[in-house]
C-alpha cells in the first residue's frame, strides 16, 4: 500500500516539514523572556484600558484592588499598582520599579515570598491620556507561563502538522499523477523497444512505475552495450580485412574527402605512411590525372565508372580503377573507389603478344623455306635426282624445326595449365647456339 511513488513523495515532504516544525517549536520554546514580556504587556494593556474607562480607580483603592485581582486572575499573574492616590507608595524599593519610574520597561527574576519559589517581576510605566500615573508591577510564575505557552504551541504545532500533511498529500498526489503519466509513456516506449530488441521482455513485480522504467532501461542498456561491443568487434574485423586486402580501397564523402583507406592504396600511389589522409580531399593525396578524371566523371554522372590507368611511381604500374556508389541506409552520399593492380596481367598480355609475334616469325621462316623448295621442285628440279635429294634434305630439316616449335608450344601450354613442370638440367650454350644456326 505504501510502496507507490506518491507515498514516497508524501513521506519525503513529511520528513522535511516535521523537523522544521520541531526546530521552530524549539526556537520558540527557548525564547522564554519574550513570552513573559508578551504576557506582561497584555496585562499592562488591560490595566491601561481599565484606567481609561474608569478614572475613579485612581481614587478608590478598594475598587482598584478588585480590578487588579480580576486582571491577574484572567492572566494568571499577580498584579500591583504603585503610584497615584489609590496605589502603593511610589517609593517602592524593587529595582524593576525604580527603572520603570524612569520610563523603561524592565524585568527582574528573584525569589518570591508569595510563591515560595523564583518568579519574574516586570514593571511598566503607566500613563493615561499621555500623563504618567505610576508603575504597574506584574509577577509571573515562569513554570505557569511555560506550561500555557507549551499547550498553545503544541496546539499550533498540531494544526501546522495537519495542514502541512494535507498540503504535502495534495502536492504529492499532483506530482505523482504528473510524473506517473510521463513515466507510463516512457515505460510503454521502453516496453516496445524491449519487445523488439530483447528475446524475453524484462518484466517483474515493481513497486512503482519508476522502478519498471529503471528495470527496462537497464535491460536495454545492457543489450546496447552488448551490441556496441559486437559492432566494435565487427568493425575491427572489417578494418583488418580491408587493411590486408591486395586491392586498394578508398571511401569518400560527397565532397570527395577521404573517410577510409587501406595500406594497398598508399602503396599503389607511393603515399608516405606517416601521412594522414582522413578528411583530406582525394586531389590533395593523389596526383594521377586519369584517376581524378574518373572520379569527376562519376560525380557528374552518378554511375559506376571503370577505367584502367597507369601510375608512374618508380616502375610503371597499371591499375584498374572502379568508382561506384557505396550502398547504405544513410541519406548521406558515399563513394567507393576500388583499385586493382593489373600490372602482372598487363605484363602477361605483353609477353603473349611478343610470344605470338616470335612464334609467328619462327613458324613463318621454315614454312617459307619449305614452300620455296617445293615450288622449285615442282618447276622441274624434281627431275634432277641430286638436286631433288638436296632440296628434300632442306625440307626435312625445316620440317623437324617446325615439329620442335610445335612441341615447344605444347610444352608451354602444359606448363601454364600445370600439367607439366619444367625439368631443369645443365645446358651447354655452345650447343644451343649451334642448334639455331
Amino acid at each position: 500500500m505504501f510502496k507507490g511513488f506518491g507515498w514516497k513523495v508524501f513521506v519525503g515532504y513529511i520528513l522535511i516539514l516535521l523537523p522544521l516544525a520541531l526546530c521552530s517549536l524549539y526556537i520558540v520554546r527557548s525564547s522564554g523572556r519574550q513570552e513573559r514580556l508578551f504576557a506582561a504587556e497584555s496585562v499592562n494593556r488591560m490595566f491601561v484600558r481599565a484606567l481609561a474607562s474608569h478614572p475613579e480607580l485612581m481614587k478608590d483603592g478598594r475598587l482598584l484592588d478588585v480590578t487588579l485581582k480580576e486582571i491577574g486572575a484572567s492572566s494568571g499573574a499577580a498584579v500591583s499598582f504603585i503610584g497615584g492616590e489609590a496605589g502603593s507608595p511610589i517609593s517602592a524599593h524593587e529595582p524593576e520599579i525604580q527603572t520603570a519610574m524612569r520610563g523603561s520597561v524592565t524585568e527582574d527574576c528573584r525569589f518570591s515570598n508569595e510563591l515560595k519559589k523564583d518568579a519574574c517581576f516586570l514593571a511598566f510605566p503607566t500613563a493615561v491620556n499621555g500623563l504618567s500615573v505610576g508603575v504597574l508591577q506584574v509577577m509571573l510564575d515562569p513554570e505557569a507561563v511555560d506550561k500555557g505557552r507549551d499547550a498553545l504551541l503544541w496546539s499550533y504545532l498540531g494544526s501546522a502538522v495537519a495542514a502541512s500533511s494535507l498540503l504535502a498529500m495534495v502536492v504529492s498526489l499532483l506530482i505523482h499523477l504528473s510524473f506517473t503519466r510521463k513515466l507510463k509513456g516512457l515505460s510503454g516506449y521502453l516496453g516496445e523497444l524491449s519487445s523488439r530488441f530483447l528475446e524475453v521482455p524484462q518484466e517483474g513485480d515493481f513497486d512503482d512505475e519508476a522502478e519498471r522504467v529503471s528495470a527496462r532501461a537497464r535491460a536495454l542498456a545492457d543489450r546496447i552495450l552488448e551490441t556496441l561491443d559486437m559492432l566494435k568487434d565487427e568493425k575491427e574485423k572489417v578494418r583488418a580485412i580491408i587493411e590486408h586486402m591486395d586491392n586498394g580501397v578508398v571511401l569518400m564523402d560527397a565532397q570527395t574527402r577521404i573517410l577510409l583507406y587501406n595500406a594497398a592504396f598508399t602503396k599503389m600511389f607511393a603515399i608516405p605512411r606517416a601521412a594522414d589522409c582522413i578528411g583530406r580531399p582525394v586531389r590533395e593525396v593523389v596526383r594521377n590525372p586519369h584517376l581524378l578524371d574518373a572520379i569527376d566523371l562519376y560525380t557528374t554522372a552518378q554511375t559506376t565508372v571503370r577505367r584502367d590507368i597507369a601510375q608512374s611511381s618508380g616502375a610503371i604500374r597499371f591499375i584498374s580503377a572502379v568508382v561506384s556508389p557505396f550502398i547504405q541506409a544513410s541519406p548521406q552520399k558515399r563513394t567507393l573507389l576500388v583499385l586493382h593492380d593489373i600490372t602482372p596481367q598487363k605484363n602477361i598480355e605483353e609477353m603473349r603478344v611478343d610470344f605470338v609475334a616470335n612464334a609467328s616469325h619462327e613458324l613463318k621462316t621454315p614454312l617459307t623455306a619449305i614452300r620455296g623448295f617445293v615450288e622449285t621442285m615442282s618447276d622441274g628440279a624434281v627431275d634432277d635426282p641430286k638436286t631433288a635429294r638436296h632440296f628434300l634434305g632442306i625440307i626435312q630439316k625445316h620440317t623437324e624445326r617446325l615439329t620442335r616449335l610445335v612441341d615447344d608450344l605444347l610444352a608451354l601450354s602444359d606448363i601454364e595449365l600445370g600439367k607439366d613442370k619444367p625439368k631443369l638440367s645443365p645446358v651447354s650454350p655452345e650447343a644451343v647456339i649451334k642448334s639455331v644456326e
